[in-house]
């Protein structure tokens, strides 16, 4: 081997198939002799300490196995048939044949023992996207000489919940490509989950989060938008807003400018009864358009954006970001195919949190109207959409509008402490002081036992 490969390629060319000898030394297809090396050789920093391995062993596996077993070599089969081979699963697919497609690649894995790098990444993609892990899982470990075959095996393991497993396998695909943007992406979101499972280990958590999500320079679009994402929870999490709010800012100064479009004479229609849009929420309480920043600017960066303009008490700047938000998230979930439920949900708490500032401005007819729309035509936040009616009642002196929107508020959600406060003022206003002591007493109640945190600011 080391004459025909040279001396300084042979370690990396033969550790590298007898590393992916593993499942054939499982199926007994290698001699009881042969003998591997540690598998964490390539998990670990330091590959200096390794089990020792025969010259028999290593010319039986190249001698035996190489032609039969490892047809990512260009010796073992032209690469025109792999072409030819891929060709042919995909026009399968496209025909509305997806099923033998996959099944003629599954063929040429499992069956004629085909290791060949590109048909493990195809196969591997389509069980990925399909939620097949453990078949992605099986696939990957026959072939991980690629970074994103690595990756992906990393991922498998991560939805199947073995994140150690998962974090292994991430770190060998770093060294494989050290700046592999989907690898640092998903270790980078595990670091953050641990940081938020071990308070007390935090710190080492984000940094090395901070450090994945910095690591690749060359991301396109769509990747560097969720690396820039994960750097800024980050730093939402550290407290560090005004951080936050640069970061996303200059990112989108960057971006391209919309291209100006030409007026058009509209057509004449008849009238009709107008659709509803998906986009369109009807929330708002003013005719809505679609910002420009919102159509190219990542939905959860505009919503984080929002969070750090009301964490630094910028109300007027966390109104507008809250707007861009709620236009464009619907889009967000809907090419993401995500949940509508939950969905809605981040809406209604976007909206509630812009009447939220509305009210910390001083706004309060358009922080009034903000609420009324939420409860109108929302299941969610209903309880604090009314705490917050009382409380815009209450600067304007309308005490039976307190007393009616606290006690609706209670009904929903009789721990909101707030809601207490307003209404025993307003019941000492009518003179209602029996009343009026029940409630105080209610709230020195919650108060010392901390059952609402949130308190609204007033």
């Amino acid at each position: 081997i080391n004459a025909e490969y040279g001396g300084c390629s042979f370690m990396s060319r033969s550790l590298c198939r007898i590393f992916r000898c593993r499942s054939l030394l499982q199926r007994g297809l290698c001699p009881p002799s042969f003998s591997l090396y540690s598998p964490t050789i390539f998990s670990q920093p330091s590959r200096k300490s390794f089990s020792p391995l025969s010259t028999s062993s290593l010319l039986w596996t190249h001698n035996n196995l190489h032609q039969r077993h490892f047809s990512d070599d260009s010796s073992a089969q032209p690469q025109d048939s792999i072409t030819q081979l891929l060709q042919r699963a995909t026009q399968m697919a496209q025909t509305g044949r997806a099923v033998e497609g996959i099944q003629l690649l599954e063929t040429e894995v499992f069956q004629k023992s085909n290791y060949n790098v590109r048909i493990i990444d195809l196969l591997s993609q389509i069980y990925l996207g399909k939620n097949e892990f453990e078949k992605c899982k099986q696939v990957c470990l026959f072939n991980r000489s690629s970074a994103d075959i690595t990756s992906r095996l990393g991922e498998a393991c991560e939805r199947l919940g073995d994140i150690s497993s998962a974090v292994k396998y991430y770190q060998e695909a770093l060294n494989i490509e050290p700046s592999h943007a989907n690898t640092c992406l998903r270790w980078g979101y595990i670091a953050l989950s641990g940081s938020q499972q071990r308070p007390e280990e935090a710190d080492d958590y984000l940094g090395l989060a901070e450090k994945l999500f910095t690591l690749p320079q060359n991301a396109t679009a769509p990747m560097k938008e969720e690396l820039l994402f994960g750097v800024v929870q980050v730093h939402f999490k550290k407290k560090k807003y005004q951080r936050v709010i640069s970061l996303i800012k200059d990112y989108q100064d960057s971006l391209p400018e919309p291209p100006e479009t030409s007026p058009t004479v509209p057509e004449v229609q008849p009238e009709a009864q107008p659709e509803a849009s998906v986009a369109q929420d009807p929330r708002s309480s003013t005719p809505t358009q679609t910002p420009a920043a919102s159509e190219t600017l990542f939905a959860p960066l505009l919503h984080l954006l929002a969070e750090s303009y009301r964490h630094v008490e910028n109300y007027e700047s966390a109104i507008s970001s809250y707007e861009e938000f709620v236009h464009a998230y619907p889009t967000y979930v809907r090419n993401r195919n995500g949940d509508p439920v939950a969905a809605d949900q981040v809406m209604a708490d976007a909206w509630l949190k812009r009447g939220i500032c509305l009210f910390s401005s001083q706004r309060f007819e358009e922080a009034e109207s903000q609420f009324d729309e939420l409860i109108r035509v929302g299941k969610y936040s209903l309880a604090e959409a009314y705490c917050y009616k009382s409380l815009c009642a209450e600067k304007k002196g309308d005490w039976d509008g307190v007393i009616k929107n606290a006690t609706k508020s209670i009904e929903l959600n009789p721990n909101l402490l707030e809601t207490f406060r307003a209404r025993a003022n307003a019941y000492d206003m009518v003179a209602l002081h029996e009343l009026a002591q029940h409630d105080r007493r209610r709230y020195q109640y919650l108060e010392r036992n901390f059952l609402y945190y949130g308190k609204p600011k007033t």
